[in-house]
């Protein structure tokens, strides 16, 4: 008599299951890279609107727009972008876009004499997203947000690649320097991590500094770091 197997054993779902893992974290990068594009195609299609809509403006009254209200509804931001006039004149004008799901900001500029395509600034850029700079503190919990935009950064279980560094109250460390482990004005993130709460700060003022790091906890050459000072207020 011939027995039948029903369903898959635990050898066979452990390779399914490593199969699917190494196609993720070859499609992740592609994924978010696409992402990203795709924004920053979103913020330049705007700021060639916001191209036209200023010429419409220029045509009825002679002087560009020098802020996005003043535009009405001949211009329409993308969902998640938005668009900024930085100046506007009688000879020309500036504008800037921005997006919610990237850091990356794309630029243009236009006047009489001649027109400026969009063009975007995609180099390796880090902030401080929370808490915000000048930020008052009730309590002793201080939520840290972080931002990265322009570099692959380390996924979350992975152990190569960059990653974010926190320094409380301290100078960061310079490039080449490996930074330093087990001291408490020092917080080093795990790969993939991008949020940390600080705990236990005394009231008063204090600055935090972000960098980032590679696996080996040294500060990648030529990359930005953010700066950020707030207060802390405990009790009543």
């Amino acid at each position: 008599m011939s027995l039948k197997r029903n369903g898959f054993t635990l050898l066979e779902l452990s390779i399914v299951l490593l199969v699917i893992t190494v196609l993720a974290a070859i499609a992740w990068p592609v994924y978010s890279g696409i992402r990203e594009r795709a924004q920053i195609a979103a913020m330049q299609s705007d700021l060639r609107n916001l191209a036209t809509a200023q010429e419409v403006y220029f045509s009825d009254r002679q002087a560009y727009a020098f802020a996005a209200s003043q535009l009405d509804d001949s211009m329409r931001e993308s969902p998640d972008v938005s668009v900024f006039i930085d100046s506007g004149t009688a000879t020309g004008w500036g504008g800037t876009a921005t997006h919610a799901g990237t850091l990356v900001s794309c630029r243009i500029a236009n006047s009489r004499s001649g027109y400026q395509s969009p063009v975007c600034d995609d180099q390796v850029k880090l902030k401080i997203l929370q808490p915000r700079p000048g930020a008052l503190i009730r309590g002793d919990e201080v939520v840290v947000s972080l931002g990265a935009a322009g570099i692959e950064l380390a996924r979350e279980g992975g152990g190569n690649g960059a990653h974010h560094h926190l320094f409380l109250d301290r100078d960061p460390s310079r490039s080449g320097e490996v930074i330093p482990e087990g001291v408490s004005d020092v917080i080093h993130l795990g790969p993939g991590q991008s949020e940390f709460r600080i705990r236990g700060l005394a009231s008063g003022d204090h600055q935090i500094i972000a960098a980032l790091a590679d696996e080996s906890h040294v500060p990648l050459a030529g990359a930005p770091v953010d700066t950020v000072r707030f207060s802390v207020r405990r009790g009543s």
